[in-house]
């Protein structure tokens, strides 16, 4: 089985490296601490299985992991986070991502047992996670928080008219009234 890993703390993506090699024989194909610069080389590598650590510093995890299921649907995921947020969890449960370790209780027989249960197939997903999404399963409504929009670099290009929708025009300027789909530069995304 091929694995990527993406994982922002080296120290850390090297031990899981050393994991998945020395417990699973595993091939590691991939060790990026960058989320973007992992993107292309998950597109040429099609691996089995990504770590995926969803708090990475040049990109939200979850955007990678959104892209990853897109682009490379056989490919699995195993998120990787000590976010506890209830709008981290909604997010990861929502994109269907396989599986959730907390790194923060978590210990490496746990890690062991997850890793190997999402690359047979499975889901696995850690106790805080079951604790913060069950509430919300069993009462959706419970759930009425949006996740908080990323801040853009002045002149980018909407992401998803998600800026769009908050009265925000390319470059980072309000504009009273929000609504401005037709300022976004990308033509697919002009009304």
């Amino acid at each position: 089985m091929n694995i990527a890993i993406i994982e922002d703390h080296a120290l850390f993506a090297d031990l899981l490296a050393k994991l998945c090699r020395r417990d699973f024989k595993f091939d590691v194909v991939l060790v990026e601490t960058q989320g973007l610069r992992a993107l292309p080389v998950l597109r040429k590598l099609k691996p089995d299985l990504v770590l995926l650590d969803i708090s990475l510093p040049d990109v939200d995890g979850l955007d990678i992991a959104k892209t990853i299921l897109r682009d490379l649907p056989k490919t699995r995921i195993l998120a990787l986070s000590s976010l506890r947020a209830a709008v981290t969890m909604k997010r990861v449960r929502d994109l269907g991502i396989h599986g959730f370790v907390d790194k923060r209780i978590q210990n490496v027989g746990m890690l062991k047992e997850a890793i190997d249960m999402v690359s047979r197939g499975l889901g696995y997903f850690s106790p805080v996670f079951n604790e913060t999404v069950g509430p919300l399963l069993r009462d959706p409504k419970a759930y009425y928080r949006a996740p908080a929009p990323r801040p853009r670099a002045p002149g980018r290009d909407c992401a998803d008219h998600r800026d769009h929708r908050l009265g925000h025009a390319p470059g980072g300027r309000r504009v009273p009234g929000g609504g401005n789909e037709r300022l976004c530069r990308k033509a697919d995304h002009r009304r």
